[in-house]
């Protein structure tokens, strides 16, 4: 078999057990799984032609044991205004100065480019590789900028 490494960025619950996900899907617990495992209800984005497959979602929801999905996932962190305030009147290290800056140019442009996605009518006609890509590169972006937050954090 091949090894992948994959980025999407997903929805998620709070931890909750299999059988409060199986409760809320509708299902009984199989027999030989335990109820009291614990979960996270995770919801991904559906892709064109495709339906969400639950009522009260917009995408595809599934679980994942909570051990897996916190060695998968991390949660998207953002810097607050009162932070970059701070910052901005602080006088940074260079290396620090950097990466702030860094941080608030990768902002200025992840926040385009989701804003092309979301409301540009251009985007809905481009063909549907170049469209995954698009959502592709917004994903890595998101998780760059929450690297750099997690650095800027720390300051």
């Amino acid at each position: 078999m091949n090894s992948y490494i994959g980025s999407k960025q997903i929805k998620a619950s709070e931890p909750m057990t299999k059988k409060d996900y199986c409760d809320y899907r509708g299902w009984e617990v199989p027999e030989d799984e335990n109820p009291d495992a614990v979960v996270v209800l995770v919801e991904y984005q559906v892709d064109k032609g495709s339906a969400p497959n639950h009522d009260n979602h917009d995408g595809y929801i599934s679980m994942s044991p909570v051990h897996i999905f916190d060695k998968a996932y991390k949660i998207e962190k953002t810097i607050d205004f009162v932070k970059c305030q701070e910052l901005t009147e602080r006088e940074l290290p260079p290396h620090q100065e950097r990466v702030f800056n860094e941080y608030n140019e990768l902002r200025v442009k992840t926040d385009a480019l989701e804003f092309f996605i979301i409301k540009n009518q251009i985007f809905k006609n481009l063909n549907i590789n170049e469209q995954e890509l698009l959502n592709q590169q917004l994903i890595v972006m998101k998780a760059y900028r929450t690297l750099l937050t997690e650095r800027i954090l720390k300051f």
